[in-house]
């Protein structure tokens, strides 16, 4: 969320949300800004189906439409959720320039963005998990 909305998120701490018949009480919130970093690393990106090809395929759409050039490597296909389940997959990018390391974490990838899902955070290396 922009730091101009962080006065508006304060006054949701202590606040308890019900969310899939469970309860989720809301702590105060913790800014952290977003720098750029060469690679970054997505626990799960919701996919239309669990075709690993197709969701690489949706995946280059969105970043060419963001202007993003790097290198990815997708990660399992993972079921998020029951009946029905969300489809996605981990997702690493890397060799990306600061400019499009910070438009990726500003807009995340894939459908569900605004439930979590597609959202990148900074990760040290590409280099274990191999090209």
């Amino acid at each position: 969320m922009p730091r101009s909305r962080e006065a508006a998120l304060s006054v949701l701490e202590g606040c308890t949300l019900g969310v899939g018949g469970n309860a989720l009480r809301l702590g105060p919130p913790r800014s952290h800004p977003l720098l750029p970093h060469g690679t970054l690393y997505s626990y799960f990106v919701a996919a239309e189906s669990d075709d690993e090809a197709a969701f690489m395929r949706h995946v280059d759409a969105e970043l060419q439409a963001l202007g993003v050039g790097c290198h990815k490597v997708c990660g399992k296909r993972q079921e998020r959720g029951s009946a029905p389940a969300q489809l996605g997959f981990s997702l690493m990018l890397h060799e990306l320039s600061a400019a499009d390391s910070l438009a990726v974490q500003r807009a995340g990838l894939g459908p569900h963005r605004g439930l979590g899902c597609g959202i990148f955070v900074p990760h040290k290396s590409a280099a274990a998990v191999g090209s």
